[in-house]
């Protein structure tokens, strides 16, 4: 699963050098909707390239790739609370659970996606 990030590096007026990234959303599909209404920008293998090719500037040509991922792609299911601290890690963490928020009918899921491994071919950037 490969999701849309923008990074830069930057020097702060302080003079220290700032390395920042954040992750671009967009409306939820379907699976997603009860949880939530964005989701995070998810690309399909076939786009990777489009994303990655520093010499496309213009939003125009990027702005196909900012739809919902469909929900049929991805499977979501239950899995612990101890997902919820980055203090914990373990492969319990993505194991199913039966458990759901009451108040809520959802608890902590986990998304996964089945995808080709990719590795960019036009812009030889490591991932």
């Amino acid at each position: 699963m490969v999701f849309a990030v923008l990074w830069e590096s930057w020097k702060a007026p302080e003079g220290e050098i700032i390395e920042s990234c954040t992750i671009l959303t967009t409306s939820s599909n379907k699976l997603i909707e009860p949880l939530h209404d964005r989701m995070p920008l998810i690309l399909h293998p076939q786009e990777y390239d489009i994303w990655l090719n520093r010499e496309i500037s213009e939003p125009e040509k990027l702005k196909s790739l900012y739809k919902p991922y469909p929900a049929e792609r991805i499977e979501m299911y239950p899995v612990s609370s101890l997902m919820n601290s980055p203090k914990n890690d373990c492969p319990e963490l993505i194991k199913p659970s039966g458990r759901r928020c009451q108040k809520h009918g959802h608890g902590n899921f986990l998304i996964t996606k089945m995808d080709r491994v990719y590795a960019p071919q036009k812009t030889g950037l490591p991932i």
